[in-house]
C-alpha cells in the first residue's frame, strides 16, 4: 500500500492518452513464441486502466514471468503440464492483477477456447470482486460475454 498523510509523496499520474488503433495483428500471433512467452506477449500489451500508471501497458515482473514460464511450460505435444498452480508471495507484488490478466489470456487472449470459462479463487471476498470487475470491464470493452 501507498503512503497517506502529510508525508506522502505525490505520485505524478501516466497521460490518459488514447491508444493506438490495432493493426489487426497482435503481438502473441508470432508462432515463433512459445505458448508462455504468448502469455506474456498478451498480458505486456494490455492497457492499465487505473491508478498512476493509468494509461501505460502492463510490464510483468521477472518473478511473474518465471512463473507464466512454469505453468505453460508443455510437453512434447504442446499440452501443458500444469493444471493447478498456487502464487504466493507478499503483499503488493501483483497477485490479484496478475489473476486477472491470466483470466483475461483465457477469455480473449491466446488461451481462449470457444465457451470456456474462467473461475478465479481468492480467499479474500474483496479480491475476488476486484478480479470479477476487472475480467467485465475487460471483457465487455472487447464485445465478449462473461457469466
Amino acid at each position: 500500500m501507498g503512503q497517506a498523510g502529510r508525508r506522502a509523496k505525490y505520485v505524478k499520474r501516466a497521460s490518459m492518452k488514447k491508444l493506438p488503433a490495432s493493426s489487426g495483428r497482435h503481438p502473441w500471433d508470432d508462432p515463433k513464441l512459445s505458448r508462455a512467452d504468448k502469455v506474456i506477449a498478451f498480458v505486456e500489451s494490455l492497457p492499465c486502466s487505473a491508478g498512476p500508471l493509468a494509461g501505460t501497458k502492463f510490464e510483468l515482473l521477472p518473478s511473474q514471468k518465471k512463473f507464466i514460464k512454469a505453468v505453460y511450460a508443455t510437453d512434447r505435444n504442446n499440452k501443458r503440464i500444469v493444471r493447478t498452480a498456487v502464487l504466493s508471495v507478499a503483499r503488493g507484488n501483483g497477485k490479484t492483477t496478475l489473476a486477472a490478466t491470466l483470466a483475461l489470456c483465457h477469455l480473449a487472449g491466446p488461451e481462449a477456447e470457444s465457451r470456456g470459462e474462467v473461475q478465479p479463487r481468492t480467499i479474500d471476498s474483496r479480491r475476488a470482486a476486484f478480479i470479477r470487475r476487472w475480467r467485465l470491464s475487460s471483457t465487455a470493452s472487447r464485445g465478449c460475454q462473461s457469466g
